[in-house]
């Protein structure tokens, strides 16, 4: 589907000499053998209205593909349509990919 927007949620193999720059090493999820559950919330209205895909990928770090982009990986498409504001004088989509709704104050 290629009008679908693409989100691309990555998990690594982090082993303990490996590096992850996102966050804090205390922050790390662990990591164990067998099978491990990976999840994470997007927030309410942060995306705009449209049709996204999310792909699972995994690689060893810098070594090579477990599952590979775009090859052998499972995806999921799913839309947004509408709820995006409360704002009465809002009533179309917005422009680009994001679409968060942030409160602004004037000094």
């Amino acid at each position: 589907m290629n009008d679908a927007e693409e989100i691309k949620i990555e998990e690594e193999d982090l082993n303990d000499d490996q590096e992850n720059e996102e966050t804090e090493e205390k922050d790390w999820s662990e990591v164990k053998k067998g099978k491990n559950i990976f999840s994470s919330i997007i927030p309410k209205r942060f995306l705009n209205e449209g049709t996204y895909r999310v792909e699972v990928i995994a690689a060893l770090y810098f070594r090579y593909w477990v599952i590979e982009p775009l090859k052998n990986s499972p995806s999921i498409f799913f839309t947004i349509q509408g709820g995006l504001s409360d704002s009465p004088y809002w009533m179309i989509r917005r422009p680009g990919v994001l679409a968060p709704e942030l409160k602004w104050s004037i000094n």
